[in-house]
């Protein structure tokens, strides 16, 4: 066995429960802590051993979580967004089709990164 198998089995428990916690989800949870000792698993070298390797695991456990959460706010679910029909017979009114295309233009943008190289631009503090 590893090294790291020995860390994982040592501490998969720990962070899966820090975690299910925050998100008081249980398949979250799960997904989070796995992404998390990947993580930790290409970045072992790193570890200065300045805290617990547990605190540590935890952090980048945490720090994906948040991750997790700033996706999914800014991701809409297809499925969720109506699209308003015309009744039979009848013409859309202005209204349903300004309705109509604010929805496919959601839908349509739902994927597109906010900034170029999909990162959000940060702004410098201004000096005096």
């Amino acid at each position: 066995m590893t090294e790291f198998e020995q860390i994982y089995r040592t501490y998969f428990e720990d962070v899966y429960l820090y975690i299910r916690r925050l998100s008081g989800n249980e398949a979250i949870a799960e997904e989070i802590t796995s992404e998390a000792f990947f993580k930790a698993m290409r970045s072992i070298g790193g570890f200065r051993g300045d805290c617990d390797i547990r605190v540590w695991l935890c952090q980048i456990a945490k720090n994906c979580y948040y991750t997790y959460l700033k996706k999914s706010r800014h991701t809409e679910n297809v499925d969720d967004v109506e699209l308003p029909e015309s009744p039979p017979g009848e013409s859309a009114t202005e209204e349903q089709c300004i309705r109509r295309e604010a929805a496919e233009h959601a839908a349509g943008n739902m994927n597109r990164p906010k900034s170029p190289g999909g990162r959000k631009r940060r702004r410098m503090p201004l000096r005096c």
